[in-house]
């Protein structure tokens, strides 16, 4: 598995603007801020937080830490972005532990630096001497890439779910890893849809992870799920139709915000319902049952983060775990 070429750092956030599918969950929650207010160039909304109008490599240096992007392709042409945290001693070169942190669906690398400098998981464990490096999924914003498809132009780009990820991804990030820092295993940290790809690799070659992998801590683990809400339940009711409207309609992908003008346009059609089902599925995940455990600014921070681009299989997988109770 090659690593792919270093290019320049992906821009995440190239406009600043809050992402209009977040927009809408924010709306659902009714959040005290307007996200509508611009400045006077017209492009960036004001009262943000700083790390609104930062990339990861911003948010990561102004915490104190250095920097690093790598690339990897994948066994079926992937093109993978990997992230890395260096504290002082990494950045000095001492040889530290090192720990791979996997995000969850909908996501991407600044799951783990969402939270303030302090508190942010990736930061948290290099200050506790451990050398950091966070992947990237195939299909967020940072990902995007293949050796042969196009994700804007050929449907076959979002033809997977978390088996592939599990089958392709994860070892193609982890093998990189090892060859940059010359560990034999690593530690690995998953989230949600991170440790769905991971528990399906150790189900299927357990070996090959054992190898790789000395500890998987599993952070809201995700595998049986007949026991998830109201919501979930309802929308995995509907799969079979939901997965023919949307292959009619020729919809792969969700979340893909230069699509919300096209989903707005059906909203009051069934598929328009489901999308709002999402949205209101998506700030469940992201905000607490008190909202005193909310922080309001971070949320704010991550508005032009989350939700990231996903394949509809990932969605249609998941319901197939809820209706069928098996992983």
């Amino acid at each position: 598995m090659p690593e792919a070429p270093i290019g320049d750092q992906p821009l995440l956030n190239q406009t600043n603007s809050v992402n209009p599918i977040f927009e809408n969950t924010l709306n659902l929650w009714n959040w005290p801020w307007d996200t509508t207010t611009e400045s006077a160039d017209g492009d960036k909304p004001t009262g943000m937080p700083a790390d609104f109008y930062k990339s990861f490599q911003q948010v990561v240096e102004a915490a104190g830490f250095g920097f690093e992007q790598h690339q990897v392709t994948t066994e079926d042409g992937y093109i993978l972005t990997v992230f890395r945290i260096k504290n002082a001693d990494v950045q000095a070169g001492v040889k530290q532990p090192v720990v791979f942190m996997q995000h969850g669906l909908v996501s991407l690398a600044d799951t783990w630096i969402y939270n303030t400098p302090d508190v942010a998981p990736a930061f948290t464990l290099a200050r506790a001497g451990y050398d950091i490096w966070l992947g990237n999924n195939r299909g967020n914003v940072y990902s995007r890439t293949h050796t042969s498809l196009v994700a804007d132009k050929d449907a076959e780009y979002f033809n997977y779910s978390f088996d592939k990820l599990g089958k392709y991804d994860l070892p193609a990030q982890i093998d990189m890893v090892k060859a940059q820092t010359g560990v034999d295993k690593v530690t690995y940290m998953g989230h949600s849809q991170g440790t769905s790809q991971m528990f399906y690799a150790l189900s299927t070659f357990p070996n090959e992870i054992s190898s790789r992998v000395n500890l998987f801590v599993a952070c809201a683990p995700v595998t049986r799920m007949k026991n998830a809400d109201s919501s979930l339940q309802h929308i995995s009711g509907e799969l079979g139709f939901i997965e023919s409207s949307m292959d009619t309609m020729s919809i792969y992908k969700m979340f893909d915000t230069k699509e919300v003008n096209g989903y707005n346009s059906i909203s009051d059609s069934i598929i328009g319902k489901l999308f709002k089902s999402m949205s209101s599925v998506i700030s469940n995940a992201v905000r607490s049952k008190n909202p005193v455990y909310d922080n309001q600014e971070r949320l704010k921070a991550g508005s032009c983060r989350f939700p990231n681009e996903a394949s509809t299989k990932e969605f249609y997988h998941y319901g197939q775990l809820i209706t069928s109770g098996n992983f």
